[in-house]
């Protein structure tokens, strides 16, 4: 019988996953491999699919077969029931949150239970270092916060699930929509999404940096701090609205840390470029945007 003594966690890993067949065996083969790590006493994987139409399925289905603790679940033709990207990512999310609950209420275990929500589609899951992690899940087992986020090299990347003093303190979406007359699209996603993309430079100095929301691709929660946590808005799924702010609503203890670093999505941070610089230039000259006519 194999002992358990300094196992210290449970990892319940959530990820959707659709046509995402290019990096989806390396993230799983990662995630597989912290999983197994000898500080860890069980894990699950719990994976949403949907309607793929590259080879996704099968290698789900190869990996399901060959580990008992992978979970896929299937919801081809949700796209009818909740047409909306928004409604349906956070239906989704919602579904492999109460499903770990449900696996994770079963075990009955008293060591640190962990919810781990992560992407499949780009490059993130494989860029995670497993030190790295396991010091930050430290962290939150020894109570000093409820949810910890990565940054990513070069740039933190996502906008649309932070919420942080003095960086990103509304809905930048929102922002780009309502100012497209004024600027246009293009120079509005400067504005508002790729200007507040902060370079790992910027943000290692600042250590620990407390968040209202985020995510960036990974989310290590505190399982036993998530009882009000949901991905829905007063009963409903969100149309215009980033699920992670909803579900980090709850949370009381949430930080960013320099200390766990992912691989920011390419096509996340594609206007990254020199030209940003010269738009940045060109707004601190006290030139203003408009769109022509």
């Amino acid at each position: 019988m194999t002992s358990n003594a300094g196992k210290s966690y449970q990892l319940y890993f959530a990820g959707l996953a659709r046509d995402c067949e290019e990096n989806l065996e390396e993230n799983i083969k990662n995630i597989l491999k912290i999983g197994r790590s000898e500080e860890v006493e069980d894990y699950n994987i719990v994976v949403a699919e949907n309607d793929s139409k590259d080879n996704t399925k099968d290698i789900l289905s190869e990996i399901k077969n060959n580990n008992k603790n992978f979970y896929v679940l299937s919801f081809d033709g949700i796209d009818k029931k909740y047409p909306v990207r928004e409604e349906r990512i956070s239906h989704l999310r919602e579904c492999l949150f109460r499903k770990i609950r449900r696996i994770s209420g079963a075990n009955g275990s008293e060591t640190g239970r962990l919810y781990i929500p992560i992407d499949l589609d780009s490059k993130i899951a494989q860029s995670i270092e497993k030190n790295q992690f396991f010091n930050e899940c430290e962290r939150i087992i020894n109570g000093d916060a409820d949810a910890i986020f990565p940054v990513s090299r070069p740039y933190y990347y996502d906008i649309y699930a932070l919420r942080a003093e003095d960086w990103v303190e509304n809905n930048y979406w929102k922002n780009v929509v309502e100012s497209k007359t004024l600027f246009g699209s293009a120079i509005s996603k400067v504005r508002y999404k790729y200007l507040k993309q902060k370079h790992i430079d910027e943000l290692i100095p600042e250590g620990r940096i407390p968040v209202r929301s985020a995510f960036g691709g990974v989310g290590i929660y505190n399982l036993e701090k998530l009882d009000g946590a949901s991905y829905k808005l007063n009963g409903e799924y969100p149309q215009n609205a980033c699920e992670h702010v909803l579900f980090n609503e709850s949370i009381k203890s949430k930080e960013i840390s320099t200390d766990f670093v992912v691989k920011a999505p390419t096509e996340h941070i594609q206007y990254k470029i020199p030209v940003v610089s010269k738009i940045k230039s060109y707004l601190s000259s006290g030139h203003s945007y408009c769109k022509s006519s």
